[in-house]
């Protein structure tokens, strides 16, 4: 059913959430990946209900689905690393959203990731950017948590690079959406 401005709709007459996630998809959206690190064991997944909060303290939210392995590993750790995608960095997002047979595990282990240099968290080295910090609190809303991260350590890697989107169930690049 195609989208249209001056549709009215109730709750009745079609599939809401159908619907919904329909009208979502033609909302473009950074593509990021989430890396945790702690007692539950690091980790990592593609994420693109992302934005920024705050400016001071500077603070993230990013939505997990309940469903996923990563949310119980970040609210046991307590800490994420936010690494923001590059056209570039298509492979890495389709694995850490285990989309091509590799888990966001084994991704974590091939040579893009970094530990160290003023990060606890796993970091993509050649992300446009990478924001870190502990998760200040969450909020259980229907099927995800959203998790507010409170940003303590940034690293700009590629700041000029064209940033992977994900637009239309597909990822694109910002200037081909």
């Amino acid at each position: 059913m195609p989208i249209s401005s001056r549709m009215k709709v109730s709750p009745n007459d079609v599939d809401l959430p159908d619907l919904f996630r329909q009208a979502m998809s033609e909302v473009a959206l950074a593509v990021h990946v989430l890396s945790t690190c702690g007692p539950a064991g690091e980790g990592a997944m593609t994420a693109s209900s992302v934005c920024s909060v705050s400016l001071v303290p500077p603070t993230l939210l990013a939505c997990v689905s309940h469903s996923s392995r990563m949310n119980a590993k970040l609210k046991e750790n307590g800490l994420a690393c936010v690494n923001t995608l590059a056209v570039e960095h298509i492979d890495v997002a389709e694995a850490c959203a285990n989309l091509k047979g590799k888990s966001g595990n084994e991704e974590l282990k091939s040579s893009n990731w970094v530990r160290g240099d003023g990060f606890s968290c796993p970091f993509l080295r050649s992300a446009i950017f990478s924001c870190e910090g502990r998760i200040h609190s969450v909020s259980e809303v229907a099927t995800h948590t959203v998790f507010f991260i409170e940003v303590q350590t940034i690293r700009a890697g590629l700041p000029q690079a064209d940033p992977l989107i994900w637009h239309r169930r597909g990822f694109s690049s910002a200037t081909g959406c």
